[in-house]
């Protein structure tokens, strides 16, 4: 198989290329060695947003950058990216005067200009407790207004993967490149399925390794390269049963890090940690001391009736792959994006946001493009909305065959991630409708059947195995 561009990880910076460059007609193809969006693209905050934080550190450029880029995202995808009310309580525990947090929020609005969310006034004491009673008793004397986006991750990653099927590339998950060998006119990559172990070659003109934290293993076994250049933090969160509030809450921690409470669902995301990574990125767990410094965080802020133990229902860990300097905190690690040729034809895309997501991808592909073409033709991605999946109506059973049979589900865990089920169980009931029409839409045996959907809970209880051995010892 030929084809002009090989972009190997299939998160949201893969997924993002593959369509920019689709959409230039450049034949690509896009592989992940696991399903698309499976690792870091589906533990975020979830949040679009240009970062508030940054502006104490002077990072007036990266704001201004992440708030166009986030009107973008609320113009071409309105189903997956939505305005979100954010509130900053003002107390002692945010150790800023009143008149420097409002300030932050009124130069933030100023730096959106025309991209500005509407937000709501303000809010007095008895304001702020009247719509938030938890907060009551607590020391805040108001809250200052802002307001960012929230989005659906999983499905923003997806919906770029099956934009770019649209548009004539070809992107395949379950499958690892392994080998890879330079020639006069590119390079000769070999690869693997990892469901059923068959190999095949493939003849590309340019490679985008765009694997995120996993960059410099991809290279150190594709390229024998020797770097270490990424620097990756991990990020916990908790997903609690109830929802504190219908607005976002930004609090300052005691280690001076930001927390978001986060309605999500039914319920609220809390997180994130911020530190240091070493480890294995394929046997990611949260940790116990990840689950108590954020509950106690959260306890500090609204009492310590506020939020217990029993009301996490779930936690999830991710890891970014951030390029700088660790001697630093970690929330100060440059959030930029780089593109660097580790090779010739051979471009590394590592760091950024995903808010900015879109706008790495038009740098990536005007790179490859010039490389191919000698030339750089318009970026569509910024207009052309991304397509709306047709569920609405849908039964389950519907569901589960369009996942299968229109979105490149090849496994259970496959399905269940496209049906919103990719941090946390469904139902008992709903499992087993799930399960019982994607075995037979995959064409599954009994065997392999019980076999994937045994993957899919391991996985999911890996991630809150320290919570559960919290639940069990106290309560």
């Amino acid at each position: 198989m030929r084809f002009d561009l090989l972009i190997v990880g299939g998160g949201i910076s893969g997924a993002g290329i593959a369509r920019d460059a689709s959409l230039r007609s450049i034949r690509a193809l896009l592989l992940d060695k696991g399903d698309f969006g499976s690792g870091t693209s589906c533990r975020t905050t979830k949040l679009v947003h240009g970062g508030l934080r940054y502006l104490e550190h002077g990072q007036f450029s990266l704001v201004r950058q992440c708030l166009a880029e986030r009107q973008t995202l609320l113009r071409i995808a309105p189903h997956l990216v939505r305005p979100l009310p954010f509130l900053v309580p003002l107390g002692p525990s945010l150790r800023r005067p009143t008149w420097m947090v409002r300030t932050g929020v009124t130069l933030y609005k100023i730096l959106a200009g025309q991209n500005r969310i509407d937000s709501p006034p303000h809010l007095s004491q008895s304001e702020l407790t009247t719509k938030i009673p938890l907060l009551s008793g607590q020391g805040f004397g108001g809250a200052a207004s802002y307001a960012d986006a929230q989005m659906d991750d999983y499905r923003l990653c997806l919906e770029n993967v099956l934009s770019s099927l649209r548009q004539g590339a070809l992107a395949l998950n379950h499958v690892e490149a392994f080998k890879a060998h330079r020639e006069t006119k590119g390079w000769r990559i070999q690869v693997r399925d990892c469901l059923t172990g068959e190999q095949a070659e493939i003849h590309t003109r340019c490679v985008i390794n765009a694997t995120g934290p996993w960059s410099d293993r991809t290279e150190q076994a594709l390229l024998q390269s020797t770097k270490n250049e990424i620097e990756p933090t991990r990020g916990a969160h908790l997903l609690l049963s109830k929802q504190i509030s219908d607005s976002a809450l930004l609090f300052l921690s005691s280690d001076h890090r930001v927390i978001f409470l986060i309605p999500w669902r039914d319920g609220t995301l809390v997180g994130t940690t911020e530190d240091p990574f070493k480890g294995d990125l394929d046997s990611l767990e949260t940790e116990e001391r990840e689950i108590r410094f954020l509950l106690n965080e959260v306890q500090r802020q609204m009492g310590p009736e506020s939020v217990r133990l029993e009301d996490v229902a779930g936690s999830f860990v991710g890891v970014r792959p951030l390029v700088g300097s660790l001697q630093n905190r970690s929330a100060f690690v440059s959030r930029d994006h780089h593109l660097q040729l580790s090779a010739p034809a051979w471009l590394r895309v590592t760091g950024g946001k995903y808010t900015t997501y879109r706008l790495m991808a038009q740098q990536a592909v005007d790179i490859i493009e010039k490389e191919l073409r000698g030339r750089i033709s318009p970026c569509k991605t910024a207009e052309l909305p991304l397509q709306e999946s047709s569920e609405s109506g849908q039964s389950i059973e519907q569901r589960v065959q369009t996942a299968v049979r229109a979105e490149a589900a090849r496994t259970v865990s496959d399905v269940f991630r496209r049906m919103g089920h990719g941090l946390l169980l469904p139902s008992a009931e709903l499992q087993n409708t799930i399960l019982n029409t994607a075995s037979t839409a995959l064409g599954l045996s009994a065997d392999s059947t019980g076999q994937q959907m045994e993957e899919y809970r391991n996985a999911l209880a890996r991630q809150s195995r320290a919570l559960e051995r919290l639940k069990e010892r106290e309560l």
